[in-house]
């Protein structure tokens, strides 16, 4: 797959003073596509055609002198828009020459995929590639691009065009998906849900991991905080320095390190000399590498102020915030922006009003304060920063990317809704003995974590036509059931309905697009991970919307070696060993608590049966119903009755795995 890449910055020389997370997440990508075409401004001095780490990058003049190019790098283009007219009267040139500069690389370089990062200008110019050129069109939307364009009609029309010319959304939180909605009219909501996934941008956990790696310090008395950030509106850093008084008060040796340049570094020490605070705040300009891993190494907490400025500017979902959880590091953070969806109240840090600093101060002296709490919030900053690494960040895009340029047998679509109604003829009015087994055991483990009196919000991924979840319901339970097919969920909520249960609520949806914005403490995942192609970040994906302590509940088919038709009649993409599923579990921070393989010796021999038939094209939906009926309810009832005494011989046909979010240093 040949990619081109669209930005509005990119590194222009090493040590490049620069948010770096474009030219992390291209160093990712590079691995994962044939060849990857990187597109970003020039700056005078920097080279025009260059390789880094293995992708072509170019990078576009759009004023001369070259000298004179001021709207991109530097406090970014926002800010330099605001600041210097001369960015102003650039703009026009600057965006006519990314659009051609794209077009004559996309159409060189035959690209099958763009990507743009931004709406504007990165995004326009993608969707023009898409109107003129055979391909296809990825847009990642950050905080700047949404916020430019919601200020004016036209901003809200150009974002309409751009969106339209698209073939995938991904945005870095909720909350910018919601800024979104706010841009586009009405009648284009539900097309943007259709084709938009949240996926945050990724850092490199495992070397922050290191950083304080078996650390048990606790803040004494002289506690050490840190801010990362440009020093921009945005930011927030001056409600930051106005309650470090109110800090110092309780912790008179505390020590507050702002690392960052920017337009507002002259007005921010005037306030720290005005405040008296020279000795406690200490600016340490632009940090990188072996400096920043220093000071998050001495660090005690990590604060982000962040706002949301006159002109809408605000946070999509800070690089810090991610470096500090996977350091282990409670963040006492702000609620603007994106920072809620990295930030849970409670469990990795706490949030305060932007704008207040007296709620800013209560909140860091708490933490500061209550040694439990500093703990417990360490903890579940180290548990929830798994889902930001590089590695699982790339691994959706490429799924995003795989979806997009399959073609033919490979992007068949599975018509779920006819295959429903033949399962519920035969597993529901003649019983097939796999299905009355592995229900016989989800329930049996259902029920042993719903009497947990700390179960109360469950999420049934892949309910079908809703048994698990109204079992689940009957219990008390508030659950929430999802299937991919319109007639499972009818019939679920029929079901429902007549027994008149309350707290269930059913949705259409793929498992891949649907977003709760809740936690969970239990997630039932039966027979949905086989058909995702991406079932790793799936996985991954639903692991982090576990409450603490919660447990996830899936079930698979078994073993490679038994692969037949059936498989891939019902849209299988794998059977699974039960290393494969430890290793699910372990990726996504969960213990397996329990692991059963059912279906031995009979299940077992009438599947290898299924597998080693030559003519697999005499095997069709028709003669699968004649099989199931041939299969009276006794002779069903005595099969699985008979194979529930072996769940642990590893030689079954179906694996049932309960795991637990695991506590840190278990």
């Amino acid at each position: 797959m040949k990619v081109l890449l669209l930005t509005t910055t990119f590194s222009r020389r090493p040590g490049d003073q620069i948010p770096l997370f474009i030219d992390e997440f291209s160093r990712g990508l590079c691995s994962e596509v044939d060849f990857l075409v990187i597109c970003a401004p020039h700056s005078s001095g920097s080279a025009f055609r260059e390789t880094i780490n293995g992708a072509v990058v170019y990078r576009f003049p759009y004023f001369f002198p070259y000298s004179a190019q001021k709207l991109a790098y530097g406090g970014g283009i926002t800010s330099n828009l605001k600041k210097s007219l001369l960015a102003r009267l650039q703009l026009p040139f600057f965006v006519l020459a990314q659009i051609i500069q794209s077009l004559f690389l996309a159409k060189k370089e035959k690209i099958e995929l763009i990507h743009s990062h931004w709406l504007v200008s990165s995004g326009l110019a993608g969707a023009i590639c898409r109107i003129f050129l055979p391909v296809k069109h990825v847009i990642t939307v950050h905080a700047a691009g949404v916020t430019m364009l919601r200020q004016s009609r036209l901003g809200r029309v150009l974002a309409e065009f751009i969106i339209s010319h698209c073939d995938s959304v991904t945005v870095v939180s909720r909350y910018m998906y919601e800024q979104l909605l706010e841009c586009l009219p009405r009648h284009m909501h539900q097309s943007l849900r259709q084709k938009t996934k949240i996926i945050p941008m990724g850092i490199d956990t495992g070397h922050y991991r290191e950083i304080k790696k078996g650390s048990t310090a606790l803040p004494g008395d002289k506690p050490d905080l840190l801010f990362i950030g440009r020093l921009v509106e945005k930011k927030g850093l001056r409600y930051l320095i106005e309650a470090m008084p109110l800090i110092i008060d309780r912790f008179p040796g505390a020590v507050l390190n702002v690392c960052g340049q920017g337009p507002l570094q002259e007005e921010l020490s005037a306030l720290v000399k005005e405040k008296k605070l020279e000795k406690q705040v200490r600016f340490k300009g632009h940090v990188q590498g072996g400096d920043k891993d220093v000071l998050f190494s001495t660090a005690d907490l990590v604060i982000v102020p962040s706002v949301k400025t006159e002109t809408g500017d605000t946070e999509g979902l800070p690089v810090v915030v991610m470096e500090a959880l996977a350091c282990g590091l409670p963040v006492a953070a702000s609620a603007a922006g994106g920072i809620p969806d990295a930030v849970q109240d409670g469990v990795n840090g706490l949030l305060f009003r932007e704008k207040d600093p007296f709620m800013l101060a209560e909140k860091v002296i708490r933490i500061l304060a209550d040694r439990v709490l500093y703990e417990k919030l360490s903890r579940g900053a180290r548990e929830s920063s798994a889902g930001y690494d590089w590695q699982n960040i790339i691994r959706r895009f490429k799924a995003v990317y795989k979806k997009l340029t399959q073609t033919g047998a490979e992007n068949k679509e599975v018509d779920y809704d006819r295959l429903h109604r033949e399962w519920d003829n035969a597993h529901f009015k003649v019983g097939t003995p796999t299905y009355r087994l592995r229900k016989k055991l989800v329930l049996s483990l259902l029920s042993e974590v719903c009497g947990n009196n700390s179960c109360r919000n469950v999420l049934d991924l892949g309910c079908g036509t809703g048994d698990y979840s109204i079992a689940m319901a009957s219990r008390g339970l508030r659950v929430t059931g999802v299937d991919v097919s319109g007639y499972a969920v009818d019939k679920a909520k029929a079901k429902a309905a007549a027994k008149k249960i309350k707290n269930i609520y059913f949705l259409k949806n793929n498992a891949a697009d649907f977003e709760p914005e809740e936690r969970f403490d239990l997630i039932l995942i039966s027979e949905v991970l086989e058909h995702m192609p991406d079932d790793k970040g799936l996985f991954l994906k639903y692991s982090r919307l576990l409450s603490s302590e919660g447990f996830i509940l899936f079930t698979v088919p078994f073993d490679s070696e038994l692969w037949s038709y059936e498989d891939e009649q019902a849209g299988h993409k794998r059977r699974y060993s039960k290393d494969q599923a430890r290793e699910l579990c372990s990726a996504a921070g969960l213990e397996p608590v329990k692991i059963y393989c059912y279906g031995f010796p009979l299940l077992r021999f009438i599947w290898r049966r299924k597998a080693e038939k030559k003519n697999k094209s005499g095997t069709s939906a028709r003669g699968i119903k004649i099989f199931i009926l041939l299969l009276t309810r006794f002779l069903s009832t005595v099969i699985a009755w008979v194979d529930s005494f072996n769940l642990r011989t590893g030689k079954g046909v179906g694996l049932i795995v309960l795991a637990q979010r695991k506590e840190e240093g278990s």
